[in-house]
């Protein structure tokens, strides 16, 4: 008779069989912490719709560059906080993006038109627009169409406005914030001149490059020609999505600024012993060698505004590169756009160069002015007979006569107190 243990034992099955036991007395009693999180996350928890915005910002993260995308996350977050907050003050009954309503839009919208949440004014009505446009797409995201619904039934929502005026600062202006960046205090830890000099590179490096805040804030060192006065750009916006690395000039008028602020950089290398450093504006701080952040530029530029007592944002540089170079001649308008990277002329003149109606007027008005071609040959008919008459009244008849007449007239010119051969360096 076979024993019962002649058959061989499948260790397999014993773990299948073991894990299975241990699922169901999961079931049976209390769930274990892997199961309750996992049904958190299904419910998306105390926050749904910051899970949601999550989950949304992994798909923008897919379709958009880094700093667009750093911009979304930042704006997007601060949105769904202030959803968050109306819920704690019972303004709103939820923030489940499936069941999001008319009720939390209008209390949203309320919240965007109220000046005292906004430094004493409602937001723009174009950022009005595009705070929705990224609730829209996290509702969407969660089969929840309110805001179509809203509109087909009439609600009032906030339309984009018309065309804004450029923001370019003007030349006045302009002198006073690059005069106040000499003024900026300087701070313990490093070169005592190092601050003013990022500081006065700010006010002058974009509007002599048009640049993007981004763009001269991760520049290398040796992105940037002082021989030809170029600067590669490494990383344009929309960088390995859709936009291409591009070399924009330095505009001669600041390129001694450039070489000053190259000289306080060679003081910071010395001061924290180095010999190189990757970035034109290096942070060498804590033995780092990394870029300054995005605040850090904010501070600087928020410093120079309380000195100058001009309101300004580093952007509008760029706007002020275009708008004065078209000034000066508005045939560069498509130079302007390709050193802006701009894909699209529409794009630069629409939110970069503005001529001015003055100096349009101004150009209008010498147009105007000008004398007819008939009446202006004329004239040149005119000149042509008196140069006649004044050659045949010197004696000159021949091209031979001319030159005869010109060499006379160079001898008697010569000053005998000037010796030429031993005053003048390397004549022979």
């Amino acid at each position: 008779m076979a024993s019962r243990h002649s058959q061989p034992i499948n260790i397999s099955d014993l773990v299948v069989n073991a894990e299975a036991a241990r699922n169901d007395a999961h079931r049976r009693g209390r769930p274990s912490k892997a199961d309750r999180l996992a049904q958190r996350g299904r419910s998306m928890g105390r926050y749904p719709l910051m899970v949601a915005a999550e989950k949304y910002l992994e798909v923008r993260e897919l379709k958009v560059g880094m700093s667009t995308m750093k911009y979304e996350k930042r704006k997007v977050r601060h949105i769904v906080r202030e959803f968050e907050a109306m819920r704690e003050r019972k303004e709103i009954r939820t923030t489940n993006p499936k069941e999001i309503g008319p009720i939390e839009i209008r209390a949203f919208l309320g919240w965007m038109r109220d000046p005292s949440k906004h430094n004493g004014k409602p937001l723009d009505p174009d950022t009005q627009v595009h705070y929705l446009s990224k609730i829209e797409g996290i509702l969407e995201m969660n089969d929840n169409r309110v805001l179509k619904k809203m509109r087909d039934e009439g609600y009032s929502l906030p339309q984009k406005g018309g065309r804004k005026p450029i923001r370019a600062i003007t030349q006045s202006d302009l002198d006073c914030v690059q005069a106040s960046a000499w003024k900026v205090k300087k701070s313990t830890g490093e070169p005592s001149g190092w601050r003013k000099a990022k500081a006065r590179l700010l006010m002058t490096a974009y509007v002599a490059t048009g640049l993007r805040p981004s763009e001269l804030r991760l520049s290398f060192v040796e992105d940037l020609d002082v021989n030809r006065w170029r600067l590669y750009v490494r990383t344009p916006k929309g960088s390995g999505v859709w936009a291409e690395n591009r070399t924009v000039t330095i505009m001669p008028p600041y390129r001694q600024d450039i070489l000053d602020f190259l000289r306080e950089r060679d003081e910071l290398l010395r001061y924290y012993g180095r010999e190189r450093s990757t970035y034109l504006i290096p942070n060498l701080r804590g033995g780092d060698d990394k870029p300054y952040s995005e605040n850090h530029f904010r501070m600087l530029k928020a410093e120079v505004q309380r000195l100058s007592g001009v309101d300004f944002h580093l952007k509008d540089f760029r706007s002020t590169f275009a708008t004065m170079s078209v000034e000066k001649d508005p045939n560069l308008l498509i130079d302007v756009s390709a050193q802006l990277g701009h894909s699209n002329l529409k794009t630069t003149q629409r939110f970069y160069a503005q001529i001015s109606a003055e100096s349009a007027g101004s150009r209008l008005e010498k147009a105007w002015d000008a004398k007819p071609i008939s009446e202006a040959n004329d004239k040149n008919t005119n000149s042509e007979i008196v140069f006649g008459m004044l050659i045949k009244a010197l004696g000159i008849n021949t091209p031979e006569d001319l030159q005869q007449l010109l060499i006379s007239r160079s001898e008697e010119s010569v000053n005998p107190r000037i010796d030429s051969k031993t005053r003048l360096t390397g004549y022979n």
